[in-house]
């Protein structure tokens, strides 16, 4: 068999990031909410602290200076017999065998969020007169004689493919992936006329329960291993978002690596926390307290002045980026969600006719009230009154008399048009604000006379 591998060099650091693991080994992003309500013996959390658990525990970084690995062996027992003159008669060396690999970070800055992750320990707020609760300020290391991180973490590595001295236009990074690693603060921090270092010292090892700690954020189509293979011509957002690569076999060694055709978007202040439903990074990085938790969730605007064109191009209906694209499995979700959903969207203006916006590969309307499938509908009838109305209600009436002519439903030539002519005095409201009446062949202006 002949295989296709482009030669590329890795070079340089892309983006590191780091997801904290509980007891059951995979991300907490990816936990159920009974899986944290047990690990976290809080039988009686709400979604919303469960949530806040989740999209604490993803941080995606760039001010990195290096991740180094060395792989660590067993050696192998050797057995060497001489005869009685002294030669050897007998010699053998069993293999020598990975028992894990030795892994160091270093950053650029003591970051109290990214140390804490790795290392354990608390983080320090501001507390003085006037400032806000939510202000990071500082760290406390871990305990004496406290496991600094008894879960460990999973970290990954994204760096450039490079060919001919440039980056490769076919799949142009490596995907370095490290499934468990348990970590602690190392090195020596020297507070002098130059840079403290900031460095990680641990091991890694497999970790059958890895899973991708973000949903629906393409990182790629996801390498596969000789017979494997995912399933075919399916696009990567379709694919098993746990699976990277695909089997648990491979999940369950110490490091993996893959040429990939991006990497995870990073904050603009190169550090923060990311949507675990999606990977993009919050609009404000850092720590979230419990009384910003509304602020920090927000992207692109607030939720309650939401209108249509924050979704969906009301011309090309092309859907604009939102902060959980992608994202949801379901529409219950999509329903359910604290920034997008029908609590958070309340009162606001429904989808034209047609509208709709794309998420994890399917179309969905809001129609004034909740979230459903498909595209926004078009009116379906119209009943002469004074005024008369047209169906489905609160579905926003033909622009003028010359769109309500054409309407392929209720038109001229309408698969639903009214029937006998109106009756004097009955008409319907344009959303010009005209009115127009059916005279039994046709639409015209003014009231039925």
């Amino acid at each position: 068999m002949v295989y296709n591998y482009e030669h590329a060099a890795s070079i340089q650091g892309v983006a590191l990031r780091v997801a904290a693991l509980g007891a059951l080994g995979k991300p907490l992003s990816r936990y159920s909410d009974d899986e944290l309500r047990k690990e976290f013996s809080t039988p009686t959390a709400t979604v919303d602290e469960l949530d806040q658990i989740r999209e604490r525990s993803v941080y995606v970084t760039r001010s990195f200076i290096r991740c180094s690995f060395t792989p660590e062996f067993e050696e192998g027992d050797e057995i060497t017999e001489k005869n009685a003159y002294g030669e050897v008669c007998v010699t053998f060396k069993s293999p020598d065998t990975l028992k894990r690999v030795n892994l160091e970070l270093a950053v650029c800055e003591p970051d109290p969020i990214f140390t804490r992750l790795l290392g354990g320990g608390d983080l320090i707020f501001d507390c003085g007169p006037g400032s806000n609760p939510n202000d990071l300020v500082g760290y406390m290391s871990v305990e004496v004689g406290k496991e600094p991180n008894p879960n460990g973490v999973s970290v990954e590595v994204w760096s450039s493919a490079i060919v001919d001295g440039k980056r490769s236009g076919n799949n142009p990074y490596f995907h370095w992936v490290f499934p468990f690693a348990s970590m602690r603060i190392g090195g020596d921090r020297v507070i002098e006329n130059g840079l403290l270092a900031n460095t990680f010292e641990g091991f890694g090892t497999g970790n059958k329960s890895w899973e991708k700690p973000t949903v629906g954020y393409l990182d790629g189509c996801g390498p596969t291993i000789e017979g494997y293979p995912p399933p075919p011509d399916t696009p990567a957002l379709e694919m098993d978002p746990s699976a990277w690569p695909y089997t648990m076999e491979i999940r369950n060694r110490c490091y993996s690596y893959a040429r990939v055709p991006n990497y995870p978007e990073i904050p603009d202040d190169k550090s923060g926390f990311v949507n675990p439903r999606n990977g993009i990074p919050y609009a404000t990085a850092g720590y979230y307290g419990d009384a910003a938790y509304a602020t920090a969730q927000t992207r692109v605007t607030d939720p309650l002045d939401l209108s249509v064109s924050t979704f969906q191009d009301p011309t090309t209906h092309k859907a604009v980026p939102t902060p959980d694209e992608q994202g949801y499995t379901s529409i219950v979700e999509l329903r359910a969600d604290k920034n997008y959903g029908d609590a958070r969207l309340a009162g606001t203006t429904r989808y034209v006719p047609g509208q709709y916006v794309m998420m994890n590969g399917r179309k969905y309307h809001w129609d004034g009230t909740t979230w459903q499938q498909g595209a926004a509908p078009g009116l379906t009838s119209v009943t002469g009154g004074t005024p008369g109305s047209f169906s489905p209600a609160g579905q926003a009436p033909p622009a003028d008399l010359t769109t309500l002519k054409a309407d392929a439903v209720i038109g001229d030539a309408g698969t639903s048009k009214p029937g006998n002519a109106w009756t004097t005095g009955q008409y319907v409201v344009l959303g010009d604000k005209s009115q127009a009446h059916w005279d039994g062949n046709a639409w015209v202006v003014g009231k039925a006379s």
